[in-house]
């Protein structure tokens, strides 16, 4: 719900947007809904909870390099980054991201976490009639089960929040907050 939201500012959202997107749209942020989504995925009630209460805008956009099954969501969160805010989102990334793989020796590929300047990012591959990589593309290729697979990416920069089941436009929203790639705004 916007009303009475005079802080609703979403220049720092459409900053992190890298160039040449096609569509673009801010989302309102409704409190309840990030945690009922999350929760309805079998996330923790209080990580929810504390994420929800921590995002102030939102947009959403779709590339024409990637799927419209695949947009890029970036979020503007209230506070900036902090060991236990990245703890949450891993963990929370962890318990929600991933489907059963019959082919892979865990049943679940594993979720890998790295920190690249400013950014935490979290990935994991899962296999998907619909993803953007081929099979043989895979750290495993016996593994994927079918012949594609997404490689779904979430990263914290600061207070932004990034999050696409496809990976390269996570990795093009970090080049622009880097500045490696001018953003939208400059």
């Amino acid at each position: 719900h916007l009303e009475g939201q005079a802080d609703f500012d979403l220049r720092p959202v459409w900053q992190a947007m890298p160039m040449g997107a096609s569509v673009c749209f801010a989302l309102p942020v409704s409190l309840e809904l990030p945690d009922n989504v999350l929760q309805t995925l079998g996330a923790d009630t209080a990580a929810t909870a504390q994420l929800a209460k921590n995002i102030s805008s939102a947009g959403l956009c779709w590339y024409d390099t990637s799927r419209l099954h695949s947009p890029l969501l970036v979020a503007k969160l209230k506070v900036d980054g902090t060991p236990a805010l990245d703890t949450q989102l891993g963990d929370l990334f962890q318990n929600v991201i991933g489907a059963y793989e019959p082919l892979a020796n865990t049943r679940v590929f594993p979720m890998e976490a790295e920190t690249q300047g400013e950014a935490t990012i979290w990935r994991r591959q899962v296999s998907s009639p619909y993803g953007q990589y081929s099979a043989k593309e895979a750290k495993q290729p016996d593994a994927i089960f079918g012949r594609n697979f997404f490689r779904v990416s979430l990263a914290r920069h600061n207070s932004m929040l990034i999050f696409s089941l496809d990976d390269s436009l996570v990795g093009a929203s970090l080049n622009s907050m880097e500045k490696r790639w001018p953003p939208m705004a400059d």
